[in-house]
C-alpha cells in the first residue's frame, strides 16, 4: 500500500465536501474580533475534539464524513463559514498511527499534491512552515476561476487543514487574520 497516495487522495478533501455538503450544524463561537468593512466579525472557534482553535468569520458550521483512503476509512471533521468574498474552512483527520511511516513533510506534500490535482489547479506558491514545532506547508493553488490558499500541519498522525477559497478578482478580506489565528493545542 502506498500511504503517500492516501495523503494525496485526502489532500484538501474538505474543499469538495464543503461544496457538496449541506452544512446543517451551527457551532457556538465567541469573542468577536473586528474585521474589514463588509465582513462578519471573527469568532473564536475552539475544537476540543480537534485540539485546535481559530478565529473564523461569522458562525462556522461543522460537518463530519468518512472518506475512503488507501489506509482505510478516515473520519474528516470540518468547520466552514462563508463571507461575500470567500469560503473559510478548517478541518482535521486522523490516520492510523501504525501506518504513518514517512516524514511529516512527505505527508504534507502529499496533501498539497492531492489538493492541486483534485482542484485541477496549478501550484502558484509553496513553502514549509511550522507551528508550535509541528511541521506544516503553506501553499496557494490557482485555477481559471479561483485561488485556494492553504496551511496544512501534521501532528503525530493528525492532518490539520486551514483553507481559504476565493475568486480570482475577489479579495478574501479576513484571510490573514483567519490563517494566522490557527493554534494547535499541546
Amino acid at each position: 500500500m502506498n500511504f503517500h497516495k492516501s495523503f494525496e487522495k485526502m489532500g484538501l478533501a474538505l474543499l469538495f465536501l464543503t461544496w457538496a455538503s449541506v452544512l446543517p450544524y451551527p457551532v457556538a463561537a465567541q469573542n468577536a474580533t473586528p474585521t474589514p468593512a463588509g465582513e462578519p466579525a471573527l469568532q473564536l472557534l475552539q475544537s476540543k475534539g480537534g485540539g485546535f482553535s481559530i478565529q473564523m468569520p461569522g458562525t462556522p458550521k461543522m460537518t463530519s464524513q468518512a472518506v475512503t483512503t488507501d489506509a482505510g476509512p478516515v473520519s474528516l471533521f470540518m468547520y466552514t463559514s462563508q463571507t461575500p468574498s470567500a469560503v473559510y474552512m478548517v478541518g482535521y483527520n486522523d490516520y492510523p498511527k501504525d501506518l504513518v511511516k514517512q516524514s511529516d513533510q512527505d505527508h504534507l506534500k502529499g496533501a498539497r499534491d492531492g489538493a492541486v490535482k483534485n482542484t485541477n489547479s496549478t501550484l502558484a506558491s509553496d513553502s514549509p512552515i511550522s507551528l508550535n514545532g509541528f511541521a506544516g506547508r503553506a501553499f496557494t493553488a490557482k485555477t481559471a476561476a479561483m485561488f485556494l490558499d492553504a496551511h496544512v500541519f501534521f501532528k503525530n498522525s493528525r492532518l490539520y487543514q486551514v483553507v481559504v477559497v476565493h475568486e480570482l478578482n475577489a479579495v478574501a478580506k479576513s484571510r490573514d487574520a483567519f490563517m494566522n489565528s490557527f493554534k494547535i493545542g499541546q
